[in-house]
């Protein structure tokens, strides 16, 4: 049996179209599949653990692949790292069981969403500027709303 890899990464997805691939667009699954075929000479389905649209970001997303070819996972670790672009990180690389599928097997899943009062250069691609207005009333209404579509 052909044996499976599981990742942990980050990514800052500002300049991304999302996760999953898009022909012609930039998306995080695309990169990963790219270095992938790079290293073993054919194209590799990465699997994630859910997708995520243009511009978001992510502090811990599981993917998957299964590959014919086992490398240890420190020779994957320093391979990915050494050519993954900056805007996306592995956090750590692992053998799975036969059968992983990072989807289907995730215990949780976390979305965080920032605001920062009056807005800052420093971190406009992370939090929403909120100029006035904002309450913990209606934070909280908002995120019931968006967790419920």
């Amino acid at each position: 049996m052909s044996p499976t890899c599981a990742l942990a990464l980050a990514y800052d997805g500002t300049d991304f179209a999302g996760w999953q691939f898009q022909p012609g667009r930039r998306t995080v699954q695309g990169e990963l599949e790219s270095i992938l075929a790079r290293f073993y000479g054919r194209r590799v389905p990465v699997a994630g653990s859910g997708r995520t649209d243009a511009g978001v970001h992510a502090l811990g997303q599981v993917a998957s692949f299964t590959a014919e070819r086992a490398y240890p996972a420190a020779t994957l670790f320093r391979a990915f790292s050494a050519l993954l672009p900056e805007d996306i990180r592995l956090l750590r690389c692992a053998e799975a069981e036969p059968g992983f599928d990072p989807r289907r097997d995730a215990r949780s899943r976390t979305y965080e969403y920032y605001f920062l009062p009056g807005g800052s250069l420093f971190h406009s691609r992370y939090a929403l500027a909120v100029e006035k207005g904002l309450t913990a009333r209606g934070s909280r209404r908002g995120a019931a709303a968006i967790g419920s579509s």
